[in-house]
């Protein structure tokens, strides 16, 4: 739970340094700024993408990408722990009464 913790803040870090790198020089961009930059880099790790904001160059919607696979992978993880921390206490009940 660490780990993914720890990625997903260095993803955003990265992520939106990034895009802003990417998309500052393109005509048509609208991620101009540093906020800008990291509300696109979350919004995208959390959910897919963001609503107001989309990249434009190639090199961008990459960065999308992977973003995208960082998002899904910190979601399939933490629905992994809760998972792992309601059954364990489910498997030590039917441990004990097996036992008994």
């Amino acid at each position: 739970m660490l780990s993914a913790t720890i990625i997903l803040i260095f993803a955003t870090l990265f992520g939106s340094i990034a895009i802003l790198q990417c998309e500052m020089d393109e005509v048509d961009g609208n991620i101009m700024n540093a906020p800008d930059a990291v509300w696109w880099t979350f919004c995208t790790i959390m959910k897919g993408g963001c609503e107001n904001y989309d990249p434009v160059s190639i090199e961008g919607r990459l960065v999308a990408i992977v973003l995208m696979f960082v998002g899904m992978t910190f979601s399939a993880t933490i629905i992994g722990f809760m998972a792992m921390l309601l059954t364990s206490g489910k498997n030590k009940e039917e441990n004990e009464t097996t036992e008994n």
